[in-house]
């Protein structure tokens, strides 16, 4: 089996579906442009951006807040605010 066996008819394939094979490559390649655009976004963003502030750090702050104020975050509502049984 020489090369020109199986080369023609693919390539004969090629010139009678090109428009076929055109629109799979656009619908193949376009999604995946896309993915290789937005990582590289996201990479570009998480390294201009930084570390981010820790979130733990917030909260405590909050809660000693709370407490200073007399409400105790594990105090648990009751009354008419504890339940919506209105349907």
């Amino acid at each position: 089996m020489t090369v020109s066996d199986w080369v023609l008819p693919i390539v004969v394939a090629f010139y009678l579906y090109w428009p076929v094979v055109a629109v799979v490559a656009i619908l193949v390649l376009g999604p995946l442009l896309g993915f290789v655009i937005v990582a590289v976004v996201g990479a570009i963003r998480a390294g201009v951006a930084g570390r981010e502030e820790d979130d733990q750090e917030a909260t405590d702050e909050l809660f000693s807040e709370l407490e200073g104020l007399g409400a105790h975050p594990e105090e648990r509502v009751t009354g008419v605010t504890a339940r919506n049984d209105s349907i």
